[in-house]
């Protein structure tokens, strides 16, 4: 249920927008294939629990998240599809996670004896992460695959039911690299199919750029993260995609005060800016405690279609724009999104921070509501 505004700061989700971008991606990668839709950082700043209820009645029924609390909160929330945990879980917790049919994702020796010694007689679904070249975590070497194969063959506990692997630069258009990782797991993959057939097993290797631009490389699974919310995962592959997605999420706040300024007037920490005589400067009900950063000073935001700048440092709670004339008190101010035919992206920002897209929206803190 979206909670009561009072202030009037908030993320306007666009759950339309959603299900177009699942469409359109799901077209690309062809009706044989599906997509495991990523709700991971609270669906990417979205409100996973909305957008899992949303996608639920849209027939989706295996989710991915990061964190075992965020597969938990689903759970209390009454979502009912798989979910498959992609971080790691503490093997004292894997119980826990068997008791709520979650999927985990192992790749250690050590966690499987340490779960060994543990007494229960629940199964545990788990999913083999490979490293084929992310360099994060996951099972690199012929090696380190058979030595965990040979771990797993005495740990009656576990019940292996997928493999994947993550893409490093599956977003990029130079693909060298994004092709040895393919051929890294197309070598790896087959020494697990020797104990575990291959059509027993989910496998998913494609994020958002593969699935967008790879998509004979792709397995029966995708997971889809980013893209499903409207952003592509770089600037290359936005210019070069062959789907066209719709972003879901506009930021929206209110002007609470109004002045003309008197000549020399200094604006908010540090002085930063001098105000001139006569600018009329408005106050904007969004800080960086919400997640829009001191770092966006001298951005624009829109006022009735039209762009004006944040002066001044922002404050936590607050920020000052130079307007062009008097606004009245609660006009709406757009920080991401369209107002009367202007835009302002998710992309722009980013790049004002040398950033990437979703780090704005999944930074967008739980003081801002999402209205739906």
């Amino acid at each position: 249920m979206t909670r009561a505004i009072y202030r009037n700061t908030y993320a306007k989700i666009d759950l339309n927008a959603i299900k177009h971008n699942l469409n359109v991606i799901q077209t690309n990668l062809g009706k044989e294939k599906n997509i495991i839709p990523v709700l991971k950082a609270d669906a990417y700043g979205h409100g996973s629990v909305e957008v899992a209820r949303f996608l639920e009645s849209e027939h989706y029924d295996f989710f991915a998240v990061a964190l075992l609390e965020e597969a938990m909160e689903l759970r209390e929330a009454g979502i009912q599809a798989t979910i498959l945990i992609l971080g790691w879980v503490a093997p004292k917790y894997a119980y826990l996670a068997a008791q709520h049919n979650f999927i985990l994702t192992v790749f250690q020796t050590t966690w499987l004896k340490e779960v060994r010694a543990l007494t229960s007689e629940a199964k545990i679904n788990i999913h083999i992460k490979l490293d084929t070249g992310m360099g994060r975590n996951g099972l690199r070497t012929e090696t380190e695959l058979e030595n965990f194969l040979n771990e797993l063959s005495i740990t009656s506990q576990i019940k292996v039911t997928g493999l994947y692997t993550h893409f490093a630069s599956a977003d990029h258009l130079e693909v060298d690299y994004y092709n040895k990782q393919v051929a890294r797991f197309n070598e790896l993959a087959p020494l697990l199919w020797q104990m575990y057939p291959k059509q027993d097993l989910t496998s998913h290797i494609g994020n958002s750029g593969a699935s967008i631009q790879h998509t004979e490389d792709m397995t029966a699974y995708s997971r889809v993260g980013v893209s499903i919310y409207g952003m592509y995962p770089s600037h290359d592959l936005k210019q070069t995609a062959p789907v066209k997605l719709k972003p879901a999420l506009q930021l929206k706040s209110e002007i609470i005060h109004v002045k003309q300024a008197l000549a020399h007037d200094k604006i908010s920490y540090s002085s930063t800016y001098t105000a001139q005589e006569g600018e009329w400067i408005g106050t904007v009900a969004i800080g960086y405690a919400d997640g829009w950063l001191r770092k966006l000073q001298n951005s624009d935001v829109l006022v009735a279609g039209k762009r004006m700048k944040v002066i001044g440092r922002i404050c936590m709670d607050m920020l000052m724009i130079k307007l062009d004339k008097a606004y009245d008190i609660g006009t709406e101010v757009t920080l991401i999104g369209e107002d009367h035919g202007a835009f302002i992206s998710v992309d722009e920002i980013a790049d004002q921070l040398d950033t990437i897209n979703y780090e704005i929206t999944t930074n967008l803190s739980d003081r801002i509501p999402r209205i739906y």
